[in-house]
């Protein structure tokens, strides 16, 4: 996989949110976290779960699930290294609405609502940064929410793959089989097929087991026009 910087970064070593956070205050939340190591398969958090606490990916890609009412859990997005997500359980008590799971072997890091009120004490612009990672999370539930509007096939399937690479560097390896792709998407597995092909026939992916390649030809928007 093209991660060797992300992973060099790590959850601290990026993020709007952090970049907004004097250095010492960056490393006493570190100093805070917990990491916990993952198996690829593995969950991690379940929907209706109700630990109060910042998640950031520190190695790996985690999926996020959620529950479609018809067949009850679904992959809508991957975070890689650098993410973070469960701020919504930090800023307001209540149970989470979305799961995720260790798409490949991952370490992620676990700081609690009760570490971020102690470290605001001393230090409340941190506030003002969690606040600035919720608005980034909710322009990212946005994209998702106009991603799927698309009509288009192709213009669904190319916009879920710009969104699901994010930051990564090109050539990037998406660790989703074409049928969570398709899933990702809202799309049949023959629809979203028939994309991913004509993609691959024009350089811009490779697909291989359980990964699709996103090639540096990739030219994202461009392939809806």
């Amino acid at each position: 996989m093209a991660l060797q910087q992300d992973i060099q970064a790590g959850a601290f070593g990026g993020g709007l949110w952090l970049r907004t956070l004097p250095a010492t205050v960056v490393k006493t939340l570190e100093s805070s976290a917990q990491t916990l190591e993952l198996k690829a398969g593995q969950r991690f958090s379940e929907i209706g779960d109700t630990a109060h606490c910042l998640i950031g990916v520190n190695r790996g890609v985690l999926a996020l699930h959620t529950d479609d009412q018809e067949r009850h859990d679904v992959i809508g997005h991957v975070f890689w290294p650098g993410d973070w997500f469960g701020v919504a359980s930090v800023l307001i008590d209540t149970p989470r609405f979305l799961g995720s799971s260790a798409l490949v072997d991952a370490r992620v890091v676990l700081v609690t609502r009760r570490s971020i009120e102690r470290i605001a004490q001393e230090q409340p612009i941190l506030w003002r940064s969690v606040a600035v990672l919720a608005a980034q999370n909710a322009m990212l539930a946005t994209r998702i929410a106009r991603d799927n509007l698309l009509r288009s096939p192709t213009e669904r399937c190319v916009a879920t793959l710009d969104r699901l690479v994010g930051r990564q560097s090109l050539p990037c390896d998406l660790p989703v089989t074409q049928g969570q792709f398709a899933e990702i998407c809202g799309l049949s597995r023959g629809a979203a097929a028939k994309v991913l092909a004509r993609l691959e026939s024009t350089g811009q992916i490779s697909r291989g087991y359980a990964a699709i390649k996103v090639e540096e030809k990739f030219h994202g928007s461009a392939n809806e026009r």
